[in-house]
């Protein structure tokens, strides 16, 4: 993995406030690949077409070219089942047309078969090494189809003549495929290579940003926005980083500085109520979420934005209607659920807190605070071996997680597993010994 020196927080936070008063532009190309068919003719054309084609097959079931043919009459219809059984068919008789074995793959991969898609994207890529789309598509085959080694000597392959934005596209693939080291090693060498790539620098922060390592997240965001400032995403993540790492009142001035270009859009309002809700400026909070959800009825960010702030404003009912609503906009949020289910919990419903967790869960079962909130509820109804058993498993998900390790450490006491606490009491010591020494780091750094 490429190390490189980090900018200490201070001279970070400056270099964003600094983007947000004085950008520059860079533009991006994007390119799109589709499905090679025959082109578009009337209905009537097409069904003479297909005629033809049948009854020239029954005539000589093994002529491939009137397999193919058939293949992409079925193509510009849309018939894909039709069209993946001419091509399978075709290329059962010459296996080695590449641009049937193309068209094959890019269905087999649309439909989910990834296992079959390999044989002619193999095809595909030993007769045109250069095709990118087909080496990608290959990649991602051999890690859904559980063949990491093979995809591994595949991206070796591949990295030695890619393009940037190939290599971009490879990185998708491994972060959408939980392959995160790997991905950042690559994304750390496109940043070497080209400090003006945006993709690449906005890539590795949202992926540092994510594993929670948030002063290198702040930095790569902060290369991208000033590569193209006008890019929302960049800007916008930016601002995430800063109030996910909680500094609220630099994430509020950034905000400020890029509002001439962002302030319409839904996510820097949002932004903005998350930061006066972090200085615990409760009221402009909900001043900003309440118009901002006036103005986008279905903006679910903000029914959860106005339940925090309701919590922290001890009305736990309004809250927790905000936590519903925001969930029926949008129930794929695994901190909605988190959230709804610790307002219920407050209400001294763990029973009704804990279905609510297992709908999250079976989204993201391995959420670490839905894990953490389930553990409490447990704990509370004295479930004490319930809560044991998720947080065995919490602490192995995320082992740094000091807040699950002191829970451990009281649910052990509670059931009187001494053996449980002395492990943990020496765990504790050794996190709480790290974070003090990273608190001394971070001070100096000032």
């Amino acid at each position: 993995m490429v190390v490189r020196t980090r900018s200490t927080t201070a001279s970070v936070i400056a270099v964003l406030l600094t983007l947000a008063a004085d950008p520059s532009l860079l533009a991006q190309d994007n390119k799109n690949h589709t499905l090679k068919a025959d082109p578009g003719r009337g209905s009537a054309q097409e069904q003479a077409a297909i005629d033809e084609c049948k009854r020239a097959l029954s005539l000589n079931p093994k002529a491939a070219d009137v397999w193919f043919r058939l293949a992409g009459i079925y193509l510009s219809q849309n018939k894909s089942q039709q069209a993946l059984t001419s091509y399978r068919k075709g290329l059962a008789v010459n296996p080695g047309n590449i641009s049937a074995n193309e068209n094959y793959a890019q269905l087999l991969v649309q439909a989910g078969d990834f296992g079959a898609a390999i044989k002619p994207l193999q095809r595909v890529t030993r007769s045109e090494p250069g095709d990118m789309q087909s080496q990608l598509a290959l990649i991602e085959a051999y890690l859904k189809t559980g063949r990491p080694d093979d995809a591994a000597a595949r991206i070796e392959e591949v990295l030695k003549f890619s393009t940037s934005q190939d290599q971009l596209e490879l990185t998708r693939i491994l972060v959408r495929m939980k392959h995160v080291e790997r991905a950042q090693e690559i994304l750390e060498g496109l940043v070497k290579s080209d400090a003006n790539l945006a993709e690449a620098h906005g890539q590795l922060g949202l992926l540092l940003m994510e594993k929670e390592q948030f002063q290198g997240a702040a930095w790569e965001l902060g290369q991208a926005a000033q590569t193209e400032p006008e890019s929302a995403r960049y800007s916008m993540g930016v601002a995430e980083v800063l109030l996910r790492w909680h500094h609220y009142s630099t994430a509020l001035e950034f905000l400020n500085g890029v509002k001439a270009r962002f302030e319409a859009l839904p996510q820097f309002q949002y932004d903005l109520a998350y930061a006066h809700y972090g200085l615990r400026h409760f009221e402009q909070a909900v001043s900003i979420a309440t118009e901002l959800l006036n103005q986008n009825p279905t903006f679910a960010p903000a029914e959860f934005i106005l339940g925090n702030c309701q919590v922290s404003l001890g009305d736990l009912k309004l809250a927790k209607n905000h936590f519903e609503r925001a969930l029926q906009l949008d129930a794929t949020r695994p901190p909605y659920y988190a959230a709804l289910a610790q307002v219920t919990r407050y209400e001294g419903k763990e029973a009704e807190a804990l279905e609510i967790l297992k709908k999250g869960l079976a989204l993201d079962p391995e959420n670490t605070e839905m894990m953490f909130e389930s553990a409490l509820c447990y704990e509370s109804e004295g479930k004490f071996a319930d809560s044991q058993a998720i947080l065995e498993r919490l602490v192995i998900v995320n082992p740094g997680l000091t807040r699950a390790h002191r829970l451990l450490l009281r649910v052990y006491g509670r059931s009187g597993n001494t053996a449980g606490m002395q492990r943990e009491q020496g765990v504790l010591a050794e996190l709480e010994a790290r974070e003090q020494a990273q608190r001394k780091l971070k001070d100096g750094s000032q």
